[in-house]
């Protein structure tokens, strides 16, 4: 089982291995999709350090003044100061809210259960993982697994693609 994920913890793909009846069967496949879900957000915070690592910290500033040191602006023209110190405030109070606002959703929301349309998964995500999955077990059989693969990848989607910060 793999899944794939965007540099912002979106869900864009899941593969399975056409082996998987025999080496997982129908009682392994919760447990393995669990684990591909781990996996891909580890790769992520993987990929983020080696990222940071190669591009390492933004270039520091020559000494320079007092001005560039701590990124003001050097006009003294006060309305334009004033202008300045509102945008930037507004900004900040704007992501302060929005994270604020995804991390009380967060907290706060309960179980989703998605299915797919063929119905022979259906997900339940807490905090954005998945949580518990529940297969149609007389539907499937080895010869079932692009079927299968399709449905959990649409009740992916459905969830609004596994957004993981």
């Amino acid at each position: 089982m793999y899944f794939a994920v965007d540099d912002e913890g979106v869900f864009v793909t899941a593969q399975i291995d056409q082996r998987w009846w025999q080496e997982l069967g129908v009682a392994g496949l919760p447990v393995a999709l669990r684990e591909a879900q781990r996996n891909a957000y580890a790769k992520l915070s993987v990929a983020r350090l080696v990222f940071r690592r190669l591009v390492g910290p933004p270039p520091s500033a020559s000494a320079g003044s007092f001005e560039s040191r701590h990124g003001l602006s050097r006009t003294t023209d006060a309305s334009e100061l004033l202008n300045s110190w509102r945008t930037t405030t507004a900004e900040s109070y704007q992501r302060i809210y929005e994270y604020e606002r995804r991390s009380a959703a967060h907290a706060r929301a309960e179980p989703t259960v998605v299915s797919g349309p063929d119905g022979l998964v259906q997900l339940t995500f807490e905090k954005g993982m998945i949580a518990d999955v529940k297969l149609t077990s007389w539907r499937l059989s080895e010869h079932s697994t692009d079927q299968l693969v399709a449905d959990i990848r649409a009740a992916l989607r459905e969830h609004g693609g596994m957004a993981h910060g």
